[in-house]
């Protein structure tokens, strides 16, 4: 079972590390007009989900969404399973492996977890489901930012 926080506490969706430092992310924010607004939601079990539709303006290759823009949703879903979960990290590797097409319509479901804790290194994964199909996954190492 997945778990992202190191302690057994769960912080409230309305105050969270994310919103108090990702205030402006081009990614996961409601305050950034050019956001692409995935906001991800904690489960009970640490991990979190989220959605997102594709708009044609982000398109790669034909009627695709552009593979840095599904590598960039990853990535902040992994980030935001962290900072729901009240720990600062940030993201030091990131191995991206593309399975299928990414269709330009539907909905996108988004999901991250922490596969395992070792000190201040966060093993994370994620992936992006389109239609039933598992399109993109990822595994990356998150390391923890040293507060000053």
């Amino acid at each position: 079972m997945p778990t992202c926080s190191p302690s057994s506490s769960h912080p409230t969706q309305q105050n969270t590390l994310r919103d108090q430092l990702h205030d402006q992310c081009v990614i996961c924010s409601q305050a950034n007009p050019h956001s692409l607004r995935m906001r991800c939601t904690l489960n009970p079990d640490g991990s979190v989900t989220g959605n997102f539709s594709p708009k044609p303006h982000l398109k790669g290759y034909s009627n695709q969404l552009h593979g840095g823009i599904l590598t960039a949703l990853l990535d902040s879903a992994m980030a935001q399973c962290l900072l729901l979960n009240n720990i600062h990290a940030v993201t030091a590797t990131l191995d991206v492996r593309f399975r299928h097409p990414a269709p330009l319509t539907g909905t996108y479901s988004v999901t991250a977890q922490c596969d395992e804790h070792r000190r201040t290194i966060h093993r994370m994964s994620a992936k992006i489901i389109a239609e039933g199909i598992t399109i993109v996954t990822a595994k990356s190492q998150f390391v923890d930012v040293a507060e000053k």
